[in-house]
């Protein structure tokens, strides 16, 4: 983001004083707003082959629950669907920032393998194949989470057909980008999940 700034010089404001405001005012114009939203789509059983927005903005209401420090969990209601999205560490590991690979579906995951799960509506997978990149985390002192960010994606009961890729933002600051591409071995699926404006 490019910030300009023009102040009016006030008669008798020193130049110390109008550095001091233009700091402020920069620093206010690039500082960036804490996103808390769920995009996702693909094709497929869960999400219905149909682009969701999920934010206060779009009616909803997002929680953020963690039993320890290996595993968010993030609850989306509106007054006429839901969705939960599980994110998981290996066992006896923090979630940290950085890709986990090879999840399956959670709470199922034990040892060294990760979890991740999306579901909502009636629908959900018995069988998740599934990696998610962690690119953000912090937790509150009391130790409930703070801020997170993760891109993922998710595949369902072993079917290549029925994929699901998307992002999640609770208080963060990492940008939604605006297209997403996934990527399944050496085949890219770019474009799949278009940000409705």
């Amino acid at each position: 983001m490019i910030a300009c700034a023009i102040f009016l010089r006030h008669q008798g404001m020193t130049k110390t004083a109008l550095l001091a405001i233009s700091s402020l005012a920069l620093s206010a114009l690039s500082s960036k707003a804490a996103i808390t939203e769920l995009d996702f789509g693909g094709q497929g059983w869960i999400n219905q082959n149909k682009n969701w927005v999920v934010s206060s903005g779009t009616g909803y209401t997002i929680s953020a629950i963690s039993y320890w420090s290996g595993e968010a969990t993030f609850t989306c209601s509106s007054s006429t669907d839901w969705w939960e999205v599980d994110f998981a560490a290996p066992e006896g590991q923090s979630l940290q920032v950085g890709a986990y690979d090879n999840a399956i579906r959670y709470p199922f995951n034990e040892g060294a393998q990760s979890g991740m799960d999306i579901y909502g509506d009636g629908r959900g997978s018995n069988q998740v194949s599934a990696s998610f990149q962690v690119l953000e985390i912090s937790w509150n002192p009391d130790g409930t989470l703070a801020s997170f960010a993760a891109d993922f994606t998710h595949l369902s009961e072993g079917n290549p057909n029925w994929f699901t890729i998307g992002q999640m933002r609770y208080n963060s600051t990492v940008p939604i980008p605006e297209t997403s591409v996934l990527t399944f071995g050496l085949i890219a699926l770019p474009g799949l999940v278009r940000r409705k404006r």
